[in-house]
């Protein structure tokens, strides 16, 4: 039996210092990027599906008071740009 080439030492080497194991935890345990991203997603589309379904309730105060504020135009304006953002973000909620 021929001696191990330099190959088969060095994956020994890295077989009995853990590295291999550990990387092996990782990619099966923790997941890879394209695990996590997707789970981010899934959470963003998530929000931004309940935040669409909440955030018209908070207009109606606004509505009721008249608007009569600079202050209330612009909480308005930005609670409409806030349910356009949430109702494309949440747009595919559920379906992938």
């Amino acid at each position: 039996m021929s001696p191990p080439s330099r190959s088969e030492s060095e994956s020994a080497n890295l077989h009995r210092t853990g590295i291999i194991h550990r990387f092996d935890y990782v990619s099966t345990h923790v997941g890879g990027v394209e695990h996590w991203s997707n789970r981010v997603l899934h959470l963003l589309r998530a929000l931004g599906f309940w935040a669409a379904i909440v955030l018209p309730f908070l207009h109606i105060p606004l509505l009721l008071s008249g608007l009569t504020t600079e202050a209330e135009v612009i909480a308005f304006a930005l609670l409409v740009t806030a349910n356009i953002i949430a109702i494309r973000l949440g747009m595919d909620h559920r379906r992938a």
